[in-house]
């Protein structure tokens, strides 16, 4: 018996397993280069920023791009042609990078890198959360 496996899936879980890792020995290794302050406000306003990216790209590209939901079965390097299926795929990797970090971090006891690690994870978190407000708000309504 034949067990069929799609290759972007496969890809996508290889990628989330090395960022996974490089966020561990990152969380491991040093100090932040940024503070909890600067944490918050990355963590906001890039997320904001993808908001508003996307909704420049939709309202102005061609109508010929898109605007699929995510899946973990297509592949995520067509930006061109379908921009949520590269940001779904940046979101995942950088919440998979942080939390490698913040778990790396804390069991290590290197406190002083968490400020970074939790950047990446709640950015990731954020830009995640801004696709799928985007999606509810525009992909409700055919596109003119």
């Amino acid at each position: 018996m034949r067990i069929s496996v799609n290759r972007w899936f496969v890809i996508r879980i290889a990628i989330l397993v090395v960022a996974v890792g490089g966020g561990f020995r990152r969380g491991r290794v040093g100090p932040s280069s940024i503070d909890w302050e600067g944490c918050w406000i990355i963590s906001v306003a890039i997320p904001v920023s993808t908001f508003v990216g996307l909704t420049y790209m939709y309202k102005t590209c061609p109508a010929s791009m898109q605007w699929d939901k995510p899946s973990w079965f297509a592949s995520p390097f067509t930006g061109n042609s379908q921009p949520l299926q590269l940001w779904h795929a940046v979101a995942t990797t950088l919440m998979a990078a942080g939390l490698g970090g913040i778990i790396g971090g804390v069991s290590k006891g290197a406190y002083s890198s968490l400020p970074q690690s939790c950047t990446f994870a709640l950015v990731g978190l954020g830009i995640w959360i801004v696709m799928k407000i985007w999606m509810a708000v525009f992909l409700r309504e055919p596109r003119a």
